[in-house]
């Protein structure tokens, strides 16, 4: 697999104060492999491409959802007219006003098993929208267009080459818009959620066992964990637990905290002053050393260059 590139947040939020994007992208070229610190929602409108996530692909067609959190390598290629809604944001939104969409019917499967799923190859269980569901989406993702977009104009995907252009700055967004985008981006997840959960799956049993544990994990980071927390709350045995972790995300329940805890640290990294000591210890890492070592083989650069590569933001 070749070398991702790093996608800057600038390019998508600007100074990063309110981290919601979304675009209609027409005619959607193919893409090199990259990687950046927040997630997406693709809805697929029309045309065909291939999705090519690490070292796997898959085939898009009309209808088609998936999730992606930005730290898996992604790109297109082979697009057709592809036609695509793209939405960007930072989970920090997910957390406003300590909202509980974790515990929408479907959240957990949609945002992150499935995501998880994808890495190692496996397209199998994804949302298929109808044209009804899709026509729905469309409204929602056309009202948040108009409410952030209104002052500069559609969106326009860019090459990567052209990144550091100032013509890529994007204009600032009133609070009223603020606040109408994030209300339309909230029903978005609640109910690709719910859609998500009236869709049969193989063992629905098995996969609400570990997204609830995933949930757990991605509010509880900063604590301490062994295995046998993790065994008991999911109510399975040690063995059928450790399987099911495994098979449906692709890395061992302590890799898989490890990753949250990087991927938050380096959101930290990029919206606060905090140092990297405080930074480390904020995010459940008990020695700063160990945590620049797991950063670096993570994010292929040490948190020090990280933070110096993305200058510290006001966060939402």
């Amino acid at each position: 697999m070749q070398n991702p590139l790093q996608f800057e947040r600038k390019i998508v939020f600007g100074d990063g104060d309110f981290p919601l994007n979304v675009s209609t992208l027409e005619n959607h070229p193919d893409y090199p492999l990259h990687v950046h610190d927040f997630s997406e929602i693709v809805i697929v409108l029309g045309g065909s491409g291939v999705k090519a996530i690490n070292d796997n692909s898959f085939p898009l067609k009309a209808g088609d959802v998936f999730v992606l959190h930005g730290n898996r390598p992604h790109g297109f290629r082979d697009t057709d007219q592809l036609s695509i809604i793209n939405v960007l944001f930072d989970r920090s939104l997910l957390e406003v006003n300590q909202l509980e969409v974790v515990k929408l019917p479907g959240y957990q499967a949609l945002f992150e098993v499935e995501p998880a799923l994808m890495e190692v190859g496996r397209f199998d269980r994804h949302l298929q929208l109808d044209f009804s569901q899709l026509t729905r989406v469309r409204a929602l993702t056309n009202a948040m267009e108009i409410e952030l977009h209104s002052s500069s104009g559609p969106h326009k995907i860019q090459e990567y080459s052209d990144r550091d252009k100032s013509e890529l700055d994007i204009q600032p967004i009133d609070q009223g818009s603020r606040l109408i985008a994030l209300g339309h981006f909230m029903v978005l997840v609640g109910t690709l959620s719910r859609w998500y959960a009236g869709k049969p799956i193989q063992d629905p049993h098995k996969t609400h066992k570990i997204g609830k544990v995933l949930s757990y994990l991605e509010n509880n980071y900063e604590q301490a964990f062994d295995i046998d927390e993790l065994t008991e709350l999911s109510g399975m045995s040690r063995r059928n637990f450790y399987r099911a972790f495994t098979e449906l995300t692709g890395k061992t329940p302590m890799s898989y905290l490890l990753h949250i805890r990087i991927a938050r640290a380096a959101h930290l990294l990029q919206t606060t002053s905090k140092n990297i000591t405080e930074t480390a210890f904020e995010c459940g890492f008990e020695d700063s050393n160990y945590f620049s070592r797991q950063f670096r083989k993570i994010m292929n650069m040490t948190p020090r260059a990280y933070k110096a590569q993305q200058g510290p933001n006001q966060s939402f």
